[in-house]
């Protein structure tokens, strides 16, 4: 018997034997729950992705400047699959995931630069902006 990989999950499966061989050559999915992910535009497994060409390791680094690592399955992961490398260290040190408001600083100033004594947990944003301006002790505004 012929065997198929799915293209949603990679899941080998073979011909459903209520359709026709030619039916069968077109089946591209495993189930309908496949097949359903697919329309709705999830991503493949990363196991697929390792076996492309362009495959770096999961290791990318954002317009901004950012190390981004491929952890498709963390709750805070980006919508394709990707999460902010200093946030995973900052994670790992602290034994728990962070709070999507809590911002990880970089004391340098170096965005590539994810080693722990480097970082900096803030509670928000606005105080992680209090490291990169100066506050005028009058109006209470902060300066460049």
């Amino acid at each position: 018997m012929e065997t198929k990989n799915c293209a949603q999950c990679g899941k080998e499966f073979s011909k459903d034997p209520r359709f026709s061989y030619k039916k069968y050559e077109k089946q591209k999915f495993c189930s309908k729950v496949c097949s359903l992910r697919s329309r709705k535009g999830e991503k493949r497994p990363n196991a697929e992705a390792e076996k492309h060409h362009g495959w770096k390791g999961g290791r990318r680094v954002s317009k901004g400047g950012y190390i981004l690592l491929s952890r498709p399955k963390h709750p805070h992961a980006q919508s394709h699959g990707y999460i902010l490398e200093h946030r995973l260290v900052m994670e790992a040190h602290l034994g728990r995931y962070l709070h999507p408001k809590e911002v990880v600083h970089h004391i340098n100033e170096d965005k590539q630069d994810n080693r722990i004594e480097n970082l900096e947990l803030v509670r928000s944003q606005s105080e992680h902006m209090r490291h990169h301006f100066k506050q005028d002790p009058i109006t209470g505004r902060l300066i460049a």
